[in-house]
C-alpha cells in the first residue's frame, strides 16, 4: 500500500507544478507534462492503494492499467502540442 500512496502523493505535487507551468489541464509542457496525466496516474495509484489490502493482484492490475492509460493520454497530448508548435512556425 505504501508504494501506491507515495505515487499518489507525488502526483499531487506534480499536478500543482504542471498546472503552474501549463495553465491548463490538457496543455503539455516539456518536463512537467500536462496536469491531467498526473490526475489520472494519481487516481489509479490511490485506488490501487485502497484495493491492495483486499486483493493485491487486482491492485497491481489497476495501477498497471492506469500507467498504460496515462501513457496513451500523454502521447496524444504530446502529438497535439507538437502539431500546434509546428503550425505556429510555418509561414
Amino acid at each position: 500500500m505504501g508504494f501506491y500512496l507515495v505515487v499518489a502523493l507525488a502526483c499531487l505535487v506534480l499536478i500543482a507544478v504542471s498546472w503552474r507551468r501549463s495553465g491548463s489541464m490538457t496543455n503539455y509542457v516539456m518536463f512537467t507534462g500536462a496536469p491531467i496525466v498526473w490526475v489520472l496516474l494519481g487516481g489509479s495509484a490511490f485506488i490501487a492503494g485502497m484495493l491492495e489490502r483486499s486483493d493485491p493482484e487486482t491492485a497491481r492490475d489497476v495501477f498497471t492499467g492506469g500507467l498504460i492509460g496515462t501513457g496513451f493520454v500523454l502521447v496524444v497530448l504530446m502529438r497535439r502540442s507538437l502539431r500546434a508548435h509546428k503550425d505556429d512556425h510555418q509561414d
